[in-house]
């Protein structure tokens, strides 16, 4: 009987080490009980918010628990972030940022957070196709063209962003350096007044997202010249991108992720990183999103991390060239 015992004990072994091994890390990736609150620095109704909203839905139907939004817009998103960077890092408080964060982090001088320390990236949930546009009062009707009547007027043309400090004014800043191109930045207070002087002709380039910029192209009204990405924008079969009309590099587009308080435990982010691109794979989903030119992502954790450094390292090599300052 006891060689018995001493075998059962044995075999019994194996399973309680594994036991004890998984144990922490079911632990951790626990969800907390109640509701899961998802902070938008934004105001309500723009493509972070409503783009927020289906996700926080969709992981509320999978988690069996509420998934509530909170609106807290101000000061570029900074008001929301650092309401977020305060909070406990045990998963009842996350962010659901933009661009504007790295963009900030490099551009302001101070910012009420540190990035990668005070607030910890969970997934990239989408993208957001950048156009580059033109009106008719330019005579370019491809990318090169656009690039070499720049070099012939340097100076005359003008180009719109919704702010100093947006994605799209970076990306113009981008453009031109690339491009080695004289283009005066114009901001103005938000995308809406940008297009409507693009299309009044007090401007002549955009470089903004698709999805504002589409239905001024399908008319007619905008002349898209390619998209800065890899890849085609769906929507747009027709417009290339800028690798295929020319020989620029560039790839620059907006970006919508979510992101929690430092302190919290690398397994619970994983969790809600996987359970992130659970949803966004699902078809109704997707198709939701592609109606609306955001195009899902759902990156893992360790691939997000790496494109937020490799976003900071690029922005800030094009913010100090071309001496942006903020708002």
């Amino acid at each position: 009987m006891k060689h018995h015992r001493h075998t059962h004990t044995l075999l019994l072994a194996p399973l309680m080490l594994c036991m004890a091994l998984l144990a922490p890390s079911a632990m951790a990736q626990a969800l907390p009980g109640g509701p899961i609150t998802i902070v938008v620095p934004f105001p309500p109704g723009g493509v972070t918010d409503v783009v927020a909203r289906s996700v926080a839905n969709e992981l509320g139907q999978l988690w069996k628990q509420p998934v509530v939004v909170d609106n807290r817009p101000g000061a570029g998103g900074n008001i929301g972030a650092a309401a977020v960077a305060r909070s406990a890092g045990d998963g009842r408080t996350l962010l659901f940022a933009g661009t504007s964060i790295v963009i900030n982090a490099v551009m302001q001088d101070k910012v009420p957070y540190t990035l990668m320390g005070d607030l910890q990236p969970i997934t990239q949930v989408a993208d957001l196709p950048f156009l580059i546009v033109v009106n008719d009062s330019v005579p370019a009707k491809t990318l090169p063209e656009l690039v070499q009547y720049a070099k012939q007027h340097p100076g005359a043309l003008n180009f719109g962003s919704g702010g100093n400090g947006t994605s799209p004014h970076v990306a113009g800043e981008l453009f031109k350096q690339k491009t080695h191109t004289d283009i005066v930045h114009i901001p103005f207070k938000g995308a809406a007044a940008a297009t409507t002087d693009l299309l009044a002709g007090r401007i002549q380039l955009m470089i903004d997202s698709a999805q504002g910029l589409i239905p001024y192209v399908q008319k007619g009204d905008l002349r898209a010249l390619a998209t800065p990405r890899a890849e085609r924008i769906p929507s747009l079969p027709d417009v290339p991108t800028v690798k295929e009309s020319s020989s620029l590099d560039i790839d620059v587009s907006s970006w919508l992720s979510l992101w929690a308080p430092g302190g919290t435990p690398g397994e619970l982010m994983d969790r809600i990183s996987r359970d992130v691109a659970t949803v966004l794979a699902k078809d109704s989903v997707r198709e939701s999103l592609l109606q609306k030119t955001v195009l899902p992502v759902g990156s893992g954790r360790a691939d997000f991390t790496a494109f937020v450094k490799s976003e900071l390292t690029k922005w800030r090599q094009v913010i100090d060239q071309a001496q942006a300052k903020a708002q």
